[in-house]
């Protein structure tokens, strides 16, 4: 008799073990889904694309190896023809962010090419802000942090869309160092300032930039 509270009790606690796992899974998955969504509103952050495998990869479904940008010079009517240096897709997990595209007129890229044009072609839904703010994420991970760059932010603010899948804003840079955004080809705004289009194609084409893998397909070094 004096051993049955003890075997019951032995019971009982062995019956609440599947449901205390299975609660602690359940957290799990909730936290590994909130990280998840996180990332990709923000439009992905380093640390969780440097964990996958390949997470700059293939030329699938890019945009054509030439393309053609207005006011490459000054001038509103010039035009230059444009060849494709390289392409690279941005993974997080399962989930394509993505597909970015540089152009120049050789279709080889030196850090100072001038035209080029670089194509960001997005996979997902995203918002302005979180555009907004990942650049300027992207811009304190490289130490560039000042009140310039975030007078630059409030201008993105003002010209910048929200995304959606397919949608594709470029950077245009001319000769003359002034920076046109294009949305799906249509102009949306421009910053005269020759450091912001060095500072803003740096996110991807710095030699310090947070994602050097896809600086290298970018600009055709890695295929």
């Amino acid at each position: 008799m004096s051993q049955r509270p003890h075997k019951s009790g032995t019971v009982s606690r062995i019956k609440k073990l599947p449901e205390t796992a299975a609660a602690r899974l359940s957290v799990r998955l909730s936290n590994m889904a909130r990280l998840i969504s996180l990332v990709i509103a923000c439009g992905v952050t380093n640390a969780v694309a440097d964990t996958v495998p390949d997470a700059s990869a293939s030329g699938q479904n890019l945009p054509s190896t030439e393309s053609v940008m207005l006011t490459t010079d000054p001038g509103p009517t010039s035009t230059a023809t444009l060849k494709k240096c390289g392409s690279a897709l941005l993974k997080v997990l399962l989930w394509e962010v993505y597909e970015s595209s540089l152009y120049t007129p050789d279709g080889t890229w030196q850090e100072d090419t001038r035209p080029f044009r670089l194509d960001i072609r997005y996979l997902r839904t995203i918002t302005a802000e979180d555009l907004v703010k990942q650049t300027g994420k992207e811009w304190a991970e490289q130490g560039k942090v000042s009140p310039q760059h975030a007078a630059w932010q409030e201008n993105l603010r003002s010209i910048w869309p929200n995304v959606t899948d397919g949608d594709i804003i470029s950077l245009a840079v001319d000769k003359a160092e002034i920076s046109t955004f294009l949305f799906n080809g249509a102009v949306i705004g421009k910053l005269t300032d020759p450091q912001f289009g060095k500072d803003f194609s740096g996110i991807w084409l710095a030699a310090d930039t947070t994602r050097p893998k896809l600086r290298s397909q970018l600009i055709g070094t890695t295929k």
